[in-house]
């Protein structure tokens, strides 16, 4: 890789330290569906709730600050339902 070459040929950068992100290093992350199969799943659970009636409401809460655009422009434009973002 190019940004562990120091310039002289065959030569190589030190490596100092170095991260591994484990978070989906565990049995149950052998699969990790798409984000079409979760868009798919989360769609049928937010159709589902708000069909019992006008007193349902879906309420997301994202640990993250991004990310979540895809889903709720989905929600929208699948099922038709206003979302709003607090």
């Amino acid at each position: 890789m190019v940004i562990f070459w120091d310039g002289e040929p065959s030569r190589l950068k030190p490596i100092d330290s170095l991260y591994i992100d484990t978070t989906f290093c565990t049995e149950d992350s052998l699969y990790i569906p798409t984000r079409e199969e979760c868009l798919k799943e989360i769609l049928k659970i937010v159709e589902n709730w708000l069909s019992k009636g006008p007193d349902h409401i879906v309420r997301f809460v994202c640990p993250a600050k991004y990310a979540y655009e895809f889903v709720f422009v989905e929600i929208f434009k699948q099922l038709g339902k206003k979302v709003h973002f607090f």
